[in-house]
């Protein structure tokens, strides 16, 4: 079963909280700041970074952890295979009758003669996408998210799982 965890802490506590955990090396970044924003493979020396932002998450095949800043606090939400939070509360119960599947949904632009960058040409904007090794021409970048479903389907919880490019065709959405 899938653990859930959650706080409130202060805007300062976020990085040391963040610099505890052993994350693995597949692990996302994905963070706002007011004029900033930031979508990468995470490195603790991104982690005082953090408590600049107004909300983000750090995700990977084995767990998300997302914060938003809620007045002078982060409210902070932890869904992973494993317990890997220090000072939580756990609430994993709420999960116990919910049924996990993973969804795809399909960023934004298709990558551009194998470089690393993706256009979207609607609203002509340029996107770098944290994908490095295989390239696939007029590639899409997909987005997995685990979703903790009710009996009747309706997501109740998700959490960010992984990215991967997969062939896009020849247009852009």
């Amino acid at each position: 079963m899938a653990v859930l965890q959650c706080a409130d802490i202060p805007v300062s506590q976020l990085s040391g909280l963040v610099a505890e955990v052993m994350w693995s090396a597949d692990t996302l970044l994905l963070a706002f700041r007011t004029a900033d924003w930031k979508f990468a493979p995470f490195s603790i020396a991104d982690a005082s970074w953090l408590d600049e932002t107004s909300e983000g998450r750090i995700f990977s095949p084995s767990g998300e952890l997302r914060w938003r800043l809620i007045n002078d606090q982060f409210r902070l939400v932890y869904m992973g295979e494993d317990s890997v939070m220090n000072g939580l509360e756990d609430c994993s119960q709420e999960l116990g009758n919910l049924t996990p599947s993973i969804k795809e949904f399909l960023f934004w632009g298709v990558r551009s003669d194998l470089e690393q960058e993706w256009l979207e040409q609607q609203v002509p904007q340029r996107f770098s996408y944290p994908i490095y090794g295989g390239q696939i021409e007029r590639g899409r970048i997909q987005l997995l998210v685990e979703q903790h479903c009710d009996y009747s389907g309706i997501p109740r919880f998700s959490r960010y799982h992984s990215i991967k490019e997969v062939s896009g065709g020849s247009h852009a959405s």
